[in-house]
């Protein structure tokens, strides 16, 4: 009820043309610091966890937009079935298509507002494709405000990318409110690359943000500060979808998933089983939420296993002060993580082994750099193997092989990410 009268509030203000109020609003709300002699950008927050180090880079003022806001801005104008990442471009409906023309007219005269008062030269998003930010950034080219992507899908193995190069090709008729768009590396640049979004000049490698504070974190830690938990990147994995078909371009696209539930559930047995054989070592398994942490915590074989902590909120570079062996499959982390000396343990098994699933995944090519193992028995054998006696095993961590793929996949870990992106908007 309390909603649907401030709904009604502000749609009413805007209807008496009084979106300067709903500007002054939004400013105080979502300001992270302001000095007058600076210019401002807007951010889209959402899952990329790029953005919360974006506000580090202090030549600009910043205004978070979270996920909440966006997504109740959008909701005074949209409905429901049209809020998403994909039917918002699919629609055809009369009503839909005057919806969105109606948010783009009324948002423009918040933000010609909004950008008086805080100078807006920039509005940052984690997609090319977000609904959320789209009439934004319409209203914004409008406005002499550049709409930079700072592309949370950089990150894709050679099996999706080339899907999501058609996917956004497909899209640049409809999206056409792009500057520039922002990826890790070279990976993340294939799949921008000649999709008509943005000229290919203005696909720009700069590198993770996020590895510029990790880089910082760790240049300083001492061997004898290390401790030796054992660490292991977890993700609730649930079961591929009825009809699931890896080829289908829908399925790389919008379906995908960790693409190995059986992989999944067989790692996580073996690191428990490990960790119950090894009761005075210390294993942590990491999540990426709350939510992720009660899922995974359902599916334990053992449970109550006192020696096994559960964690989601620990930082990347705490996991590589406290560790002695990384343990994952298909993660961006384990990318983190090959910047440093850690072991790095891989499953390839199941799915991995899979012609149509394996290519869909990331580090899963045997290398130098990390340590394959193609059954459960041989990785929980070797695993043991290192904790009991880790100086007569044979490890692969060899830092050439780390720098090829890091090169690829980050194009640079050198702390100097956020002064690539200085450059480039200056």
């Amino acid at each position: 009820m309390i909603k649907l009268i401030l709904k009604s509030l502000i749609l009413l203000s805007f209807r008496l043309n009084l979106h300067f109020i709903y500007s002054y609003i939004l400013y105080y709300k979502t300001k992270v610091h302001h000095d007058k002699k600076l210019n401002g950008i807007i951010v889209f927050n959402r899952v990329n966890s790029d953005m919360e180090h974006l506000t580090k880079v202090d030549k600009y003022n910043y205004f978070i937009l979270n996920s909440k806001l966006q997504y109740g801005i959008a909701s005074l104008f949209l409905d429901k079935e049209i809020m998403s990442q994909k039917e918002y471009f699919l629609t055809k409906n009369s009503k839909h298509i005057s919806q969105k023309e109606n948010f783009k007219n009324e948002i423009y005269k918040v933000l010609k507002h909004f950008k008086k008062l805080a100078n807006i030269k920039y509005i940052f998003v984690a997609n090319c494709n977000y609904f959320e930010h789209q009439e934004w950034a319409n209203a914004g080219n409008v406005l002499k405000i550049k709409l930079i992507v700072y592309s949370k899908e950089s990150v894709l193995p050679k099996g999706r990318s080339d899907a999501f190069n058609s996917h956004f090709t497909s899209l640049s008729e409809s999206i056409k409110n792009i500057d520039k768009i922002f990826v890790y590396g070279e990976s993340g640049y294939e799949q921008y690359k000649n999709s008509k979004l943005v000229k290919n000049q203005n696909i720009h490698k700069v590198g993770a943000l996020k590895t510029d504070y990790l880089f910082n974190k760790i240049k300083n830690i001492q061997s004898q500060d290390r401790k030796k938990d054992i660490t292991f990147f977890a993700f609730p994995c649930g079961e591929f979808p009825i009809n699931f078909d890896p080829d289908s371009f829908n399925s790389q696209v919008w379906q995908g998933g960790y693409w190995a539930p059986k992989l999944w559930k067989d790692s996580f047995d073996l690191f428990l089983e490990v960790a119950e054989s090894f009761p005075n070592e210390k294993f942590v398994i990491k999540t990426k939420s709350e939510e992720s942490t009660s899922l995974i915590m359902d599916q334990a074989i053992i449970r109550n296993l006192s020696n096994v902590v559960y964690t989601h909120d620990k930082p990347t570079w705490k996991i590589y002060k406290d560790s002695q062996l990384i343990f994952g499959f298909n993660s961006t982390v384990l990318l983190e993580m090959l910047i440093t000396d850690i072991p790095v343990f891989i499953p390839k098994w199941h799915e991995a082994e899979s012609q149509k699933l394996g290519n869909k995944m990331i580090l899963n090519s045997p290398s130098n750099a990390y340590n394959t193992f193609h059954s459960k028995d041989e990785m929980k054998d070797r695993l043991s193997n290192f904790i009991v006696d880790k100086k007569n095993l044979e490890i692969k961590n060899y830092n050439s092989a780390r720098e090829m793929i890091i090169k690829n996949h980050f194009h640079k870990v050198d702390g100097k990410v956020a002064n690539r992106i200085l450059l480039i908007l200056e």
